[in-house]
């Protein structure tokens, strides 16, 4: 694609989208079931069904404890449409279009639960599901251009580590070490090429350099964006790994993996020439103290 209809594209879909920016609320409405729409890929506006639900294209399945920081945020406490980490006693970082309904408006937050500990979401055990107090976006947050994609949840209880909720832990944050990007990996539980999937996946993705990520995406801002993926395709995350990690390796001896990325968008899911973006956890870290403590 030229610069030119890049470009082109970007103005119409400012003309058809509002900016949309920042909110720290609470909710004390009344709970409805209602039709949802996601948008988690570019210009990817579908209404939510079965085969749209649950995911990693070209993955493998996860172990129980692999990933124990990994949380599932659901809608009206049955459908799963985003992922998030477990940042510390009581917050998840996930994505800012997590809030948004496909229109762009708010979701309420009695509407949004998480759940936690476990990687198939078959069976729901009711001890480690969490009801939301507040979803706080980038007060940046740009729907069209996909900057500052970023968000922290708060639950309404706090996360026992040591009794309750044994075997919840928190993510790793990004340390002092070179990153290996041929060892990084996406964890989800988003749609998959064959349809649905209630089992945590995962799938290791190469980081891509500045120039790759640039010559796909002409915004692409490499101290707050990341970008991932195959040439050829064919090994992806999808709709519903939104929000999610993207986990790396760094060279510090034995292998430690850390969160480098959130899963924010992509022009479709596992195509040739058309990598992963990510919103880059440590190009947002004094956003994240301010807002979680830590």
């Amino acid at each position: 694609m030229s610069k030119q209809l890049f470009s082109t594209i970007v103005l119409f879909s400012i003309l058809c989208f509002h900016d949309i920016h920042g909110f720290w609320w609470s909710n004390d409405g009344t709970t409805k079931r209602s039709t949802i729409n996601w948008r988690r890929r570019w210009s990817s506006h579908r209404p939510v069904n079965e085969s749209d639900l649950l995911g990693i294209i070209g993955g493998e399945l996860s172990e129980q404890g692999e990933w124990p920081f990994m949380a599932s945020i659901q809608y009206n406490g049955h459908i799963h449409f985003c992922g998030g980490t477990v940042w510390n006693q009581q917050q998840i970082l996930t994505a800012a279009h997590c809030a948004f309904y496909e229109n762009q408006t708010l979701i309420p937050l009695d509407k949004i639960q998480v759940y936690l500990g476990h990687i198939d979401l078959m069976t729901i055990i009711p001890d480690y599901v969490f009801k939301i107090s507040s979803f706080k976006t980038h007060e940046k947050y740009n729907a069209v251009t996909h900057e500052n994609d970023i968000g922290v949840i708060t639950l309404k209880g706090k996360i026992d580590f040591a009794n309750r909720h044994k075997g919840v832990k928190c993510t790793c944050m990004p340390k002092r070490g070179r990153v290996i990007p041929k060892y990084c990996f996406v964890i989800g539980w988003g749609k998959t090429k064959y349809g649905m999937s209630y089992q945590l996946r995962e799938v290791r993705v190469p980081l891509r350099i500045k120039d790759y990520c640039i010559k796909h995406y002409p915004f692409f801002d490499q101290n707050k964006m990341a970008c991932a993926g195959y040439d050829e395709g064919k090994k992806d995350g999808c709709q519903g790994d939104s929000g999610g990690p993207l986990m790396c390796a760094i060279n510090t001896g034995p292998f430690i993996y850390i969160q480098y990325g959130i899963v924010s968008w992509g022009l479709g899911c596992a195509q040739p020439n058309s990598p992963g973006y990510y919103t880059k956890v440590s190009g947002f870290s004094a956003w994240i103290k301010k807002n979680t403590g830590c």
